[in-house]
């Protein structure tokens, strides 16, 4: 009865949030308190009969109906302030910091011209067939938002490529459609969201890239096939030369991902001496005499979005050192006149930035609290090991076929009411965690995508004079595809 009511709580919650009647920042604690009271205090009131309590209370709450009923809402209530809110304010302490240096960075990118430079070069490099220049500017879209997040930076970087794509006759919609899909691409490889899965699943850094490298991959393909059906949905030319490219490049990365896996002693023997080239370059680059300008940014500058990603994926360094990196090499090669004050501005409009984000993850701590307490994890892992498969195909399935539940926050959303599900699920034993990292990664593809309710949806759809809607149903076979991909990916590869 109890898991049930913790259902509807979830349900009720996640509708108030559907309609836009409630913001995530305030849902996500709310959802919290009230699945710590409702299973708070029958956990509680039965366990004032028990007898592992002492003599003299046990006594004291046995008397009467309103002792015990006193001792479940003291005890509730302490649970309530003193656990889930104190502990899941700073579960997520270490993400939050991630967030805030990965706004800073991103503030960085923006303020050095560096966003604005390498998208425009790009275009040039790409010509003018409409094929080829979408195509590499969502490459590049991609490679910005491996670090960039916030609505900002949707902004910034959007405000350059959409002229370019209109300008080459690609639909609205379309255009819309190309941006999102690709800056999600990159948020398959941004540090700030696998720190939200290391933090929460307690995994370390190499499980979270031994998927996330193979999924970024096949979300290459869906990028691929996306572009190429829409530009020939919309009648615009696509050059065979160029998708005979796009195709090798493909089949090339393949292999490599192939060979890497099937022989991992031969893979480290080749790593290992790039790992020590890299490290002794990035040493090296900090005193070449390179200088560039916002104007004009150095070569250096403009990979400098890779920088905090090798160091992580290459070296097995921590996140925010990495981050901290990132940081002083670009302010190294920024061409800025005054460090101090760049960094400062930086600092101020990046976490301003990241802000709702700081918010909702408070509110994801205080969820993934909650459900691990004893009443609540207690009430609903019945329900939860009822309805979750124990077969490789029932897995795919289930999660493929409930995928579009990771829109509007829903379950299978880890920015939403998913995080507390995702710890429940854990706490099963029925999935491995990597397993449960690969499914909330896949079908989460499907909300950073395609939700209409996200502000980047939002406020893309209205700069380019579309419906939310129409996003919608034009991304969503396209990232369900991917989201099954990325599910067989995670059962059926080591």
């Amino acid at each position: 009865m109890v898991g049930l009511l913790l259902l509807l709580a979830f349900l009720a919650l996640a509708y108030l949030m559907f309609s836009g009647r409630l913001a995530a920042m305030v849902a996500l604690p709310l959802l919290a308190l009230i699945v710590t009271i409702i299973a708070g205090l029958p956990y509680y009131y039965n366990e004032a009969l028990q007898p592992h309590l002492l003599e003299a209370e046990k006594i004291q709450h046995q008397l009467t109906f309103l002792g015990r009923l006193k001792y479940a809402f003291g005890s509730t209530l302490h649970l309530a302030i003193s656990v889930v809110i104190k502990d899941g304010v700073t579960k997520l302490a270490a993400a939050i910091m991630t967030v805030m240096l990965g706004g800073l960075f991103g503030q960085l990118l923006k303020r050095s011209g560096v966003a604005d430079t390498l998208v425009r070069r790009v275009a040039e490099l790409a010509g003018d067939n409409t094929f080829a220049v979408s195509y590499v500017l969502s490459l590049a879209v991609a490679f910005l938002f491996t670090t960039l997040g916030g609505l900002g930076s949707v902004i910034m970087v959007a405000n350059i490529t959409f002229p370019v794509l209109l300008s080459l006759g690609m639909p609205p919609v379309v255009v819309g459609c190309q941006f999102l899909v690709a800056m999600c691409f990159g948020g398959v490889f941004n540090l700030v969201n696998w720190q939200l899965y290391l933090k929460v699943l307690e995994m370390d850094v190499n499980t979270v890239a031994s998927f996330a490298v193979p999924f970024g991959f096949c979300y290459l393909i869906i990028m691929t096939i996306f572009t190429y059906v829409e530009c020939k949905r919309a009648k615009l030319p696509v050059s065979s030369r160029a998708l005979q490219v796009v195709i090798a490049l493909g089949v090339l990365i393949a292999f490599a991902l192939y060979l890497f896996r099937s022989n991992p002693k031969y893979a480290q023997g080749i790593l290992d001496p790039i790992k020590d080239g890299f490290v002794l370059a990035l040493l090296i680059s900090f005193f070449l005499p390179i200088k560039g300008s916002e104007k004009s940014p150095s070569i250096m500058a403009l990979v400098s979005p890779a920088v905090p990603i090798l160091l992580v994926v290459l070296c097995g360094i921590d996140i925010n050192a990495a981050f901290v990196v990132g940081i002083l090499f670009l302010l190294r090669f920024s061409g800025a006149k005054n460090y101090s004050r760049l960094l400062i501005q930086s600092a101020i409009e990046g976490i301003q930035a990241v802000a709702p984000a700081i918010a909702v993850m408070m509110g994801i701590g205080m969820v993934v609290v909650a459900v691990w307490q004893k009443p609540v994890s207690e009430s609903l892992t019945p329900i939860i090991k009822f309805v979750l498969p124990t077969s490789k195909v029932g897995f795919v399935l289930f999660f493929g076929c409930l995928a579009p539940m990771a829109l509007y926050r829903g379950p299978l959303n880890i920015w939403g009411m998913g995080s507390g599900l995702l710890k429940l699920v854990q706490a099963t034993g029925l999935i491995a965690t990597k397993q449960i990292m690969a499914a909330f990664m896949s079908t989460g593809q499907i909300q950073g995508v395609c939700d209409p309710t996200n502000t980047h949806n939002v406020w893309v759809a209205n700069q380019l004079k579309v419906e939310t809607s129409d996003i919608l149903k034009r991304t969503l076979p396209y990232m369900w595809a991917l989201a099954f991909m990325g599910l067989l990916l995670g059962v059926y590869v080591k």
